[in-house]
């Protein structure tokens, strides 16, 4: 759930605003119970909502510098970053409900309608 957290944090938030050498990952123990990392995840959403809220097509457009560990960076657009911000988020979020159903627990919610409902 944190890597979830932080990958959206870092990739909307400092890689987009070319502040990539600002973030810092979160330290998994600092978090010692869900309203904690829940706290986090509200934040970060917080910070993503105020960013989206003033995105345009031009931003969409612009090209930004991505790179991973062990990899060469990369110009990418901003609007491939959201996307795989998505497609991160999407792909965690079945990891911790395929977690969740192998310890017999319903999953709170499993899709976007599903998340939305709850706010």
């Amino acid at each position: 759930m944190l890597h979830t957290v932080d990958a959206e944090d870092k990739l909307v938030n400092y890689v987009i605003t070319g502040r990539t050498k600002e973030w810092v990952p979160r330290n998994p123990e600092e978090f010692l119970n869900m309203d904690s990392i829940r706290k986090s995840a509200e934040e970060t959403e917080a910070k993503t909502r105020d960013y989206l809220a003033k995105l345009t097509p031009a931003e969409l457009e612009r090209n930004v510098e991505f790179s991973r560990p062990s990899t060469q960076s990369m110009l990418v657009r901003v609007e491939d970053i959201l996307i795989h911000t998505a497609l991160e988020n999407i792909h965690h979020f079945g990891e911790l409900i395929a977690l969740l159903w192998q310890m017999d627990v319903e999953p709170p919610h499993m899709g976007w309608l599903g998340y939305i409902q709850t706010k």
